[in-house]
């Protein structure tokens, strides 16, 4: 439905199907970028490729969306956030300038910003937080507080049992490093190493 909207490529079934003055989007796959229309004229800029990527957003710039899926559900308004891999950010809203790359990864955060999310389910169930580093399979991947904030987590599972507890400020960096952390009081702790910490479960600010 592109009327005012310049320089877009819209390719598959559906493509950019709801833009009128969009502009400088692309949009390959079907219903990939069903839903987009800019909040004023010319705003866009968005890059997004597969089966119903970025299917519902909606006046979020600066996009990158790349696999089945990928920022598909939300309606995304935030911006400048960079999703590679099948339903990677699938529920992005507002958040904005994350980094999620991997399939299920930070398939759940809605309004969280300024997330890292590298590798399969890797802060899959965060939907708030923001300033959260999680590069390694699951690595963070239970963290679900709404407060979960500006934590590192490098490994496969690192960090993966914070569930619902308000865990901040920590790093961890390590094959299952710190995967049994669940209580608030571990904030601030610091964990390097294979399975460092993977018996710890609460404490203030310890070091391994």
């Amino acid at each position: 439905a592109t009327t005012d909207g310049i320089r877009n490529i819209a390719i598959g079934t559906l493509a950019m199907k709801e833009n009128i003055d969009g502009s400088y989007n692309v949009a390959v796959g079907y219903e990939a970028l069903q839903n987009f229309e800019a909040d004023s004229a010319n705003h866009g800029e968005n890059t997004v490729v597969g089966y119903q990527a970025a299917y519902a957003l909606s006046t979020a710039t600066n996009i990158v969306a790349i696999g089945a899926k990928a920022m598909g559900t939300g309606t995304v308004t935030g911006d400048s956030t960079v999703a590679i891999g099948y339903n990677a950010g699938a529920a992005m809203t507002s958040g904005n300038n994350a980094v999620i790359i991997g399939t299920n990864a930070g398939k759940s955060i809605t309004t969280g910003v300024r997330n890292i999310a590298i590798g399969t389910n890797a802060l899959d169930a965060l939907t708030e937080g923001g300033d959260n580093i999680a590069i390694g399979a699951e690595a963070l991947g239970d963290a679900s507080s709404t407060s979960c904030n500006d934590n590192v987590a490098i490994g496969k599972n690192a960090g993966g049992a914070f569930g619902s507890a308000v865990v901040i400020d920590t790093t961890i960096v390590g094959f299952r490093a710190g995967d049994a952390i669940n209580h608030a009081d571990a904030s601030g702790t610091v964990l390097f190493g294979n399975r460092a910490g993977s018996a710890l479960t609460e404490g203030i600010r310890n070091t391994a």
